[in-house]
């Protein structure tokens, strides 16, 4: 279960209990509602960080209005030590860092992100934290939240998965196109790992959510469907460099597990759990 609430750890910061602190701070300043909070959950990324980190202090010495946090999973590795010692290493006040020692899946590192931003940002967005887009994507996003409740990156503009492997690209389509049908969505692409919301749409949408794995995604399109927020996507782009290689053998799995995670998110519907929760 995804919940707003904060997940204890000795460094992390202290945050609001739950998805109603979220919404009560709706009404701060202006100021507040214009900036813009980046969630990066990492996990067993211990190879990339510096270059991770180095690449978003960059970025942020540029934007002025956006932060950045990077969440670790629960990696069984040093990701977590090395994560913040790079960002200790840049000291740069709007790139921080947060984690817990469990894996609770990319779902639940994101939601965990929201809770520490909700505060100080109008708008949420989570990254993938391998950086698989352009951040100036990430100004396209900003831009949508004007005047959208929620906005959800495109890469079918371009066919930009053109890069990968076959059996992805096929697995990945087919996915799309079952939840397109399933839940009746108009939308090209609902598994780009770039999405922002407004901030009451993200505490709503993440205080009812149940999946914590990798159709999350799909599980917060379909609430913020059935909650009537305004719904936009926008083109982004895969960076050249992205690697794609995933095994045959974790590839089906990934697959066989979200499409379960689509039988039961319609289960959840029918049988009125989210309006419980």
């Amino acid at each position: 279960m995804i919940s707003f609430a904060p997940i204890p750890t000795a460094t992390t910061p202290t945050a609001p209990a739950g998805a109603g602190s979220v919404l009560a701070a709706a009404n701060t300043t202006a100021a507040v509602a214009t900036t813009m909070a980046v969630i990066l959950p990492v996990y067993k990324a211990a190879h990339e960080i510096d270059d991770i980190v180095a690449r978003l202090v960059a970025f942020a010495a540029t934007v002025p209005h956006f932060t950045f946090l990077l969440v670790n999973d629960g990696s069984p590795d040093d990701t977590g030590a090395r994560l913040l010692a790079a960002v200790a290493r840049a000291n740069h006040p709007r790139v921080q860092s947060t984690g817990y020692a469990v894996n609770r899946g990319k779902g639940a590192a994101i939601a965990h992100g929201f809770v520490h931003a909700a505060q100080q940002s109008g708008y949420l967005t989570f990254l993938d934290g391998d950086l698989p887009y352009a951040l100036d994507d990430l100004h396209t996003i900003y831009n949508a939240l004007a005047t959208a409740d929620v906005a959800i990156g495109c890469r079918r503009h371009e066919n930009q998965i053109h890069g990968a492997p076959r059996r992805r690209h096929l697995i990945g389509r087919c996915f799309n196109i079952g939840v397109r049908l399933g839940f009746g969505f108009s939308h090209q692409d609902t598994q780009a790992g770039l999405k922002g919301f407004r901030r009451e749409a993200a505490a709503r949408i993440f205080g009812a959510m149940t999946t914590a794995g990798f159709s999350f995604d799909v599980e917060a399109l379909f609430l913020a469907h059935r909650q009537s927020w305004r719904i936009v996507e926008v083109p982004v782009h895969l960076q050249p460099s992205h690697s794609f290689e995933t095994r045959p053998a974790r590839l089906a799995k990934i697959a066989v597990r979200m499409a379960w995670d689509v039988i039961r998110i319609r289960s959840n519907a029918l049988r009125g759990r989210y309006e419980r929760r």
